[in-house]
């Protein structure tokens, strides 16, 4: 008799929406945790899209895709919820989204296995796994008194399946690797671009624009004038062979931090939102980035310095420990399978 196959369903959000943090750092982290589960599994998505988030779905093969409005009530979003898990007999629930409410997890909880995967230092929530990938949590695994399985710290860190290989080593094309995000609403790139002065013309840099972010006229005219030095793209399929062939990096506090740190490439923080801060203050803590802070208009000024001090090769301080290994999605997945 052919074994039933496990049904997952993730809930997760992000897109392209002004003055909102989504962006699509949820929606590429279930996408990673999914490469793990789709051979064992029969995968569903939920989603509060806000632009261009099922299109990336589609893009990595994932067709089991179900729209909810964006900014959806409390009420509605459980009801939704629930009715789409006893109308496809789902038996685990992956949650990937920005404050959750605990009402919701409550409820979901008593009618399904339930996941959470969670930022910074947010590990109590009634659930069955807790993820927490932060860079400020010591690595471990235990349970609470309410039977959720915690699993904490960069060990858990959810990456690209790309990143659990061991390093070779690769020549460097280019100096500097820039990624703000998929929709680098802050306009960050622009800023970096402003700050490059004339170090432009000894630098070899690439530049990841973003799936969802536009190109401004500033992009369009630095890709004509500087086009033997700096080199613009939409997006990659392949982070971690961009970072291999680059020697420092600029991000955002997000988890391109742990990408950048998982290839011990020196990276550079701007956080566009005070919730990055941390990460980016752990991993100065570290050696293993240079942390600029909250963006304000200070921040051309300090990118300035750095760039300067990279022409200068001033920079050589930064740590080698191998704090993020990338096996968090495999080890998370099998804790997943471990429920059914």
């Amino acid at each position: 008799m052919k074994q039933k196959k496990i049904k997952i369903l993730f809930r997760t959000y992000g897109g392209k929406v002004k003055n909102r943090q989504t962006g699509l750092g949820h929606i590429f982290r279930s996408i990673n945790l999914s490469y793990y589960l789709k051979h064992s599994v029969d995968l569903h998505f939920l989603v509060e899209d806000y632009g261009g988030a099922k299109k990336i779905f589609n893009e990595y093969g994932f067709t089991q895709i179900s729209s909810l409005a964006k900014n959806i009530s409390l009420e509605c979003d459980i009801k939704k919820t629930v009715q789409y898990i006893y109308n496809n007999k789902i038996d685990i629930l992956i949650i990937d989204k920005h404050k959750t409410d605990v009402k919701y997890l409550k409820v979901l909880r008593k009618i399904v296995k339930t996941v959470i995967i969670t930022d910074l230092k947010n590990i109590n929530l009634p659930v069955d796994i807790l993820v927490n990938g932060y860079v400020g949590l010591e690595n471990q695994k235990y349970k609470k008194d309410n039977d959720s399985l915690c699993l904490l710290g960069p060990s858990y860190q959810i990456l690209n399946h790309r990143f659990s290989k061991k390093n070779k080593l690769t020549s460097k094309k280019y100096d500097i690797l820039v990624s703000f995000g998929g929709l680098d609403e802050k306009g960050i790139v622009n800023i970096f671009l402003d700050s490059l002065n004339r170090n432009v013309a000894k630098l070899k840099i690439k530049i990841i624009l973003g799936p969802i972010a536009a190109k401004s006229t500033k992009v369009l005219a630095f890709s004509k004038k500087y086009s033997k030095n700096i080199e613009f793209i939409q997006e990659t399929k392949n982070m971690h062979d961009e970072i291999s062939k680059s020697k420092f990096g600029f991000t955002t506090g997000g988890v391109t931090t742990y990408e950048f740190a998982n290839m011990n490439t020196p990276f550079i923080v701007i956080c566009d939102d005070k919730h990055q801060l941390p990460t980016a203050q752990n991993w100065a803590k570290k050696n293993a980035a240079i942390n600029l802070g909250l963006l304000n208009k200070s921040t051309q000024k300090k990118i300035e310095k750095v760039i300067t001090d990279i022409v200068q090769r001033k920079i050589n301080h930064f740590s080698k420990a191998k704090i993020v290994d990338g096996l968090g999605a495999k080890r998370v997945s099998s804790e997943i399978l471990k429920l059914f």
